[in-house]
């Protein structure tokens, strides 16, 4: 334990010195995601499922089919091997300051009825998965890194994808048993951190991964409400961050300075609902920004839901008890939750951003891809979270992007992208498109770095994103490699960072600005063209497109959208033409109000 302090107290010291040149206010979250580690993703490492397993596509159907004690056997020398020390010290030098680690429900051995899950051994002792989680901890305290784990799976499951665990029709918010479970094991996680002296490494909590949109408004907020509630009681200084069910406007007007809009308005949707319990209407939000509900699919037609599936019953709250809880909430957090041995935490919103889930954005030219990121990528985070945009006038609710990735136009999962792999079909790795590569993750993390616009002058504000986690540090197959950060280092197409000593400059000031990135692709000309890629191959577009050479891959590139605050506010409110070219319309329903 003195070790511990020690190596702690030494840290400290030289954090304070280093501060003397470097500006807090710069400073962003720069990490990765350890995932198909405590949860499994069969297309993170599929020779795991191999055997009696291989047909189960996630945990629950993996444990099932081997049995608890082949299951414990197996998964206790995945949790062993997977995340190395060699693997969190490279990840350090290369500038990465934080990890994010997707942690079960089950962790602590709540496992109840005919629930399949596996902790290995007793909770905590070697050969568990708590045991490997508290040594990844130590081992970035060892490196001067911080940890935010993030609670992924809940029972019932939140979204029904196999990323929660267990692939089915999610019935999370109808059970008040399974909420109440989901708050035990954060606050059973956060007193274990506490207890173990490592609350200046573990210095964030995520309260849910990825719930499901149609989880109603008053069920999600009352749990984040509960849950906040039991992690600040045994870490008070801890940042929480919280998912944004796919739609992170519906938060913008969430705990604002005289609470949420329409809060004592009679005339208000929300007032006017607010002593409904039942299920609020469902909504199914079509996109083509990459904001959108298939985080990895292991299986698309798995995926696939209908408003009846995922119509719900809730839990019974009351709109005085949800006012309550919700005003209880403290934000008087630092201005900066990057920075390093903070006094006090911030509440951050979770968002996802992904192009490769949506059929369209896997055909769109190489200039296109990295455009749209600039405009309806930043456009879509934007959306939450204001008092009053038009005034510049941010809630505390800060912003954060906890994935995203390099890859952008195959379909993970599939089983025929996967077979490429064993038939050596796989899509070569040209100089061209590990240049393009590059340049899109240098556009992603000056945008996921953005520094806030405020003025109250200016025609178009944006708020400061705190920063970001690439999903994912390690990929087993080769044909992921572009979700594979280690990868990335390794081949050159996504840089190493400078530690915020050696340099407290923000991606934009390193690499150039997004709308730098889609100048270069423009430059670059007629060399990006076949960069692009797109898995399932362009025939299989019929349905999209009349005649799949018609298909956005080969357009004139040299006549893009150009973005100035004028064309972007235009292109917020109607989503119609940028600049000379036309950009294609997104495929919205209209945007529901807050609170359903």
């Amino acid at each position: 334990m003195f070790h511990r302090f020690s190596r702690a107290l030494l840290a400290s010291l030289v954090l304070v010195i280093a501060s003397a040149s470097s500006s807090p206010q710069n400073r962003r979250i720069r990490g990765v995601n350890l995932g198909g580690w405590l949860v499994l993703e069969k297309w993170i490492k599929p020779s795991l499922f191999e055997g009696k397993a291989q047909f189960a596509l996630d945990e629950y159907n993996f444990c099932t089919s081997l049995g608890k004690e082949d299951a414990s056997k197996r998964l206790s020398e995945h949790w062993d091997t997977w995340v190395t020390y060699d693997d969190i010290k490279t990840l350090a030098e290369a500038g990465i300051t934080h990890l994010r680690v997707p942690v079960p429900y089950w962790i602590f051995g709540d496992i109840q009825g005919d629930e399949p899950w596996v902790t290995g051994n007793i909770p905590g002792t070697e050969g568990s998965s708590l045991y490997y989680l508290t040594r990844v901890t130590q081992w970035a305290e060892e490196n001067n890194m911080e940890v935010w784990f993030d609670l992924h799976t809940v029972p019932g499951s939140q979204n029904g994808y196999d990323n929660s665990g267990h692939i089915t029709t999610p019935l999370w918010n109808q059970q008040p048993k399974s909420i109440q479970r989901s708050i035990d094991v954060l606050g059973q996680l956060a007193k274990h951190f506490a207890d173990e002296g490592l609350e200046e490494t573990m210095t964030g909590i995520g309260l849910l991964n990825e719930p499901g949109y149609s989880i109603p408004m008053n069920v999600i907020l009352s749990y984040y409400a509960d849950a906040f509630k039991i992690v600040r009681t045994y870490l008070p200084d801890v940042n929480v961050f919280i998912g944004d069910s796919f739609s992170p406007q519906r938060f913008t007007n969430v705990w604002t300075t005289g609470g949420p809009e329409g809060w004592d308005d009679p005339d208000s949707d929300f007032y006017k609902n607010k002593d409904d319990t039942k299920a609020l209407p469902f909504h199914r939000q079509l996109t083509s920004t990459g904001l959108r509900g298939q985080e990895h699919p292991t299986n698309n037609q798995n995926k696939r839901r209908t408003a009846k599936d995922d119509t719900t019953t809730t839990s019974a709250i009351t709109f005085d008890e949800l006012q309550r809880k919700l005003e209880n909430v403290e934000f008087d957090g630092d201005d900066h939750p990057g920075s390093f041995h903070k006094s006090k935490g911030s509440v951050l919103l979770d968002t996802h951003v992904y192009h490769m889930y949506t059929d369209e954005l896997r055909m769109y030219p190489a200039a296109r891809q990295i455009g749209h990121i600039c405009l309806w990528d930043e456009v879509n985070i934007n959306r939450c979270c204001w008092e009053d945009q038009d005034a510049g006038k941010p809630t505390k609710l800060k912003r954060m992007i906890g994935e995203w990735t390099a890859a952008f136009d195959q379909v993970t999962g599939h089983p025929g992208l996967e077979d490429r792999e064993k038939t050596g079909t796989m899509h070569n790795m040209t100089d061209e498109r590990a240049e393009f590569l590059k340049h899109f993750v240098y556009a992603q993390m000056a945008e996921f770095e953005k520094k806030a616009n405020l003025a109250p002058e200016s025609q178009w504000h944006w708020q400061q994103i705190e920063g970001w986690f690439f999903w994912n540090f390690k990929m087993e197959l080769e044909t992921y490699r572009e979700w594979d950060y280690l990868k990335g280092l390794e081949r050159g197409w996504i840089p190493k960072l400078p530690t915020f000593e050696e340099d407290d400059r923000v991606a934009e000031d390193l690499f150039g600005s997004c709308e730098d990135q889609r100048q270069w692709a423009l430059d670059e000309g007629d060399k990006m063209i076949g960069v692009v890629d797109p898995f399932p191959p362009k025939q299989d577009y019929l349905g999209l497109y009349e005649d799949p050479d018609t298909a956005p891959l080969d357009d004139d590139m040299r006549h893009p959208p150009s973005f100035d605050d004028d064309e972007v506010e235009d292109a917020q409110e109607e989503e119609v033409e940028v600049g000379d070219d036309e950009v294609e319309e997104e495929t919205t329903q209209d945007e529901p109000f807050n609170f359903v």
